[in-house]
This record gives C-alpha cells, sequence and structure tokens, in this order.
C-alpha cells in the first residue's frame, strides 16, 4: 500500500472507532450504535502495522475532530442559516469532547456563518434582486466581510447605481456623508477614489439638472419642479464645486424663491450657492419668501407630473 491509502484506511478505521457503528432500520430509519472501547486498541494496533506514527496519527485525528465539528456546525445552523446561543453552547461541548480549542470552533463558526452568508448574497445576485441596502443591512447584524463575498466588480456597480439614485430621487436618497465615505468603506472601495469619482458626477450633472428644473418651472410643474431642485441641491452638496451660470436671471430667481418656500433653510441656503445668489439680492429675496411675497410654485395641472402629490421633504 502506498502512503495514502494507509491513512485512508486508518482514518476510516478511526472513523468507525469515535462513531460507532451505523444500523439501518425499517421505513429508511438509521441507528448508532455506541462505540466499543476496544476499538481503540485495534486500532492502535493497525497504526503500528501501518507504519503511521503517534505523530501522524495525532495529526490525522485532528483532522477528523475538524471535519466532524464542522459537520456538526451545519446541522445546528440548519436552513436558516442562524447560531442562536442555544445552539452554540452545543457547539462548544462537541468542541470541548474533540478535543477542540473554543479559538478554533469559533473560527471555524465565524467561517460557516460567512459562507452561508455568502450563498444567500449569491442566489441573490443571479436573480439580480440584491440591493445595497440588504448589503449594509447584512454587514450590521452579521459583521460581513464584503471583501470576501462580493467581488470588487459588483461592490463597485452597486456603488454607482447608488450613486446615480442620490442624484435622481433626492432627498429621499440622498446623504452626502454616506455617499462619499461611510459607504464606499462599508463596501470595502478606496475611499478617495470614490469621492473624487462622485464630485466629478456630480459636477457633471449639475448644469443638465438645472435645465430640467427651469424646464419644469416653465411648464408649471411644481412637483417635477421641486423634484430637479432637491436633485440639483444633492449634486452641489456632494461637489461643493461653482454655481451654475444661467442666461435668464428672473428665472433663476424665481426658481429659488419658489423652492425657499418648500424646502429647509439648509436646502434653501445650497440653492442660493448653486444658483449663484448672494449678497444683498439673496437678503432682498430671503425677504420676499418671509412675507410671502415673490414667486410661488403653482399648483401642477390636472393629470400632470405626480398627480398632485405635494413636494417632497427636504433631509438635508
Amino acid at each position: 500500500l502506498d502512503f495514502q491509502e494507509k491513512v485512508q484506511l486508518f482514518s476510516t478505521y478511526m472513523q468507525y472507532c469515535t462513531e460507532g457503528e451505523q444500523m439501518d432500520l425499517a421505513f429508511g430509519t438509521k441507528i448508532r450504535l455506541a462505540s466499543d472501547p476496544a476499538e481503540f486498541e485495534r486500532l492502535e494496533k493497525l497504526g503500528y502495522l501501518l507504519g503511521i506514527g503517534k505523530n501522524e496519527q495525532g495529526m490525522l485525528g485532528g483532522a477528523m475532530s475538524t471535519e466532524r465539528f464542522k459537520s456538526a456546525i451545519k446541522k445546528e445552523m440548519g436552513i436558516s442559516g442562524r447560531l442562536p446561543d442555544e445552539k452554540k453552547s452545543t457547539l462548544y461541548e462537541y468542541a470541548e469532547q474533540w478535543s477542540i480549542s473554543k479559538e478554533d470552533a469559533d473560527k471555524m463558526i465565524e467561517e460557516a456563518l460567512s459562507a452561508k452568508v455568502a450563498d444567500e448574497l449569491k442566489t441573490q445576485m443571479s436573480s439580480g434582486d440584491l440591493t445595497l441596502d440588504q448589503v449594509r443591512a447584512m454587514k450590521k447584524e452579521k459583521d460581513l466581510d464584503v471583501n470576501t463575498v462580493l467581488d470588487i466588480g459588483t461592490r463597485d456597480r452597486m456603488f454607482l447605481k447608488h450613486v446615480e439614485t442620490s442624484f435622481t430621487e433626492a432627498p429621499a436618497n440622498f446623504d452626502a456623508e454616506d455617499l462619499l465615505k461611510t459607504i464606499p468603506e462599508e463596501l470595502g472601495l478606496d475611499v478617495s477614489k470614490a469621492s473624487k469619482l462622485v464630485k466629478k458626477l456630480a459636477d457633471d450633472r449639475k448644469r443638465p439638472t438645472l435645465i430640467q428644473a427651469v424646464s419644469m418651472l416653465r411648464q408649471k410643474k411644481k412637483a417635477e419642479t421641486m423634484q430637479a431642485a432637491y436633485n440639483l441641491v444633492a449634486c452641489h452638496l456632494s461637489d461643493a464645486g461653482d454655481a451654475v451660470a444661467w442666461p435668464n436671471t428672473s428665472e433663476i430667481e424665481d426658481l429659488y424663491v419658489g423652492f425657499a418656500k418648500e424646502a429647509t433653510p439648509a436646502s434653501t441656503e445650497a440653492m442660493a450657492s448653486v444658483l449663484g445668489i448672494e449678497g444683498s439680492r439673496l437678503a432682498e429675496l430671503d425677504g420676499l419668501v418671509s412675507s410671502g411675497g415673490g414667486y410661488a410654485f403653482e399648483e401642477d395641472l390636472a393629470g400632470a407630473g405626480s398627480g398632485g402629490e405635494g413636494p417632497k421633504k427636504a433631509l438635508f
């Protein structure tokens, strides 16, 4: 016999000694009989006959204990993939019986939990149902290591999709701190590069978004004007760059005053900045807003826009 065949023979008999004999019963049921202590004496003799020394026997025993413990973890996890405290206590008892340290047991438990989460994520990814919110929740609840379960390409695409949503569905889906730092950190991305990308995309979107806001303003579509205005503010808060120039001053001022009457002070300040309204003229317009004068967005025409729903409240 070559060495591998000897090891296989010895390991098989060792498993029989430690787990006992399995007996098949009626209706497909099985029971495992308690092992006979005398079998371990035969195991020692078998090791001698096969030329497997004490050290090698110890290594094989450790490997077998590890495999048994991993199987026990899967059994305790079941379909749910969860390990409540009582099941962990059971696993620790197994670990003690099989001479596995608590440190090694904890490591194997964490690996099994991570593998289960990874399988869940892969299933959701293949069906196209995986969202950034789900990944963030798993990371928080299960201390998920996204670097090991999601490749960099998937994380990049997920982040870019969120950036797009942040600049088109503000304020409900916008948070500057999340966008520039928190989410890149949670996804294991280069925070500096991600931040630069966000600022570049925000700067590129500002003028098209302003064009959209003015267009909706001209069409007297209140909800659409407010949505575009909020998106413009989100871009500016992410970029903090220069104001966007516009040839028609009266349209810019109407947009600002109408927006200021609906939005929070923080949003209004950002809007003034991106529109380049400052100094005494800003003070005059703010005075109009405070007194209830100046331009006010008209309600949407019947059947237009969001069907008469009010504007989204700012979260900035």
